[in-house]
């Protein structure tokens, strides 16, 4: 038990290895490097903070509630995200190619 950090430590350098050295990933390391340090550096301390909050909230008085206002609110949201992803499909190539 007292050696998981130190094999935690090894993948993670061994995973770091092939994402930097390996001609497969060529076009792709921008976009790996981008997610890791979004997830790194934002989602991963935000979790810790939202975590304690969501636990106190009840989603079911704005999902199961007769007011369309709420659901509005709601479908807007999960819209502008999926426009965000199509988005960025119509408008980029395949990645490590320039068009």
């Amino acid at each position: 038990m007292q050696y998981l950090g130190f094999i935690l430590l090894l993948a993670l350098v061994a995973t770091l290895g092939v994402i930097l050295f390996s001609p497969m990933l060529k076009g792709w390391r921008t976009q790996i490097f981008g997610y890791v340090t979004m997830t790194a550096g934002a989602l991963l301390p935000l979790a810790g903070e939202v975590v304690d909050y969501l636990q106190t909230l009840d989603w079911r008085q704005y999902v199961l509630a007769s007011d369309r206002k709420n659901l509005a609110v709601l479908a807007i949201v999960g819209g502008l995200g999926f426009m965000g992803v199509v988005l960025r499909h119509m408008t980029t190539g395949r990645v490590g190619t320039k068009d």
